[in-house]
């Protein structure tokens, strides 16, 4: 049908000066054994695999690694990448 449907995220906006982008992350989303997924758990990911080029990840995620300059996670629902 053409909509957007997120998985991990309720909301998402570029700053200003589009050097970043902020996501409002969907509560409620857990691991599989029941602990909450944070935004730390997603810096966690993002910084594992820019630290690591060998670890698998899909394409859309290797191109966009370079770019990065930093990700940041102020709260539990809240990663801004720039």
């Amino acid at each position: 049908k053409g909509e957007l449907v997120p998985w991990l995220a309720d909301s998402w906006e570029f700053s200003d000066d589009l050097k970043a982008l902020t996501f409002h992350m969907h509560p409620g989303v857990n691991w599989s054994d029941g602990t909450p997924l944070t935004a730390g758990d997603v810096k966690f990911t993002y910084d594992l695999l820019i630290a690591n080029e060998g670890l698998p990840g899909t394409g859309a995620i290797r191109t966009v690694l370079p770019l990065l300059a930093s990700i940041e996670a102020p709260d539990d629902a809240t990663v801004v990448f720039n």
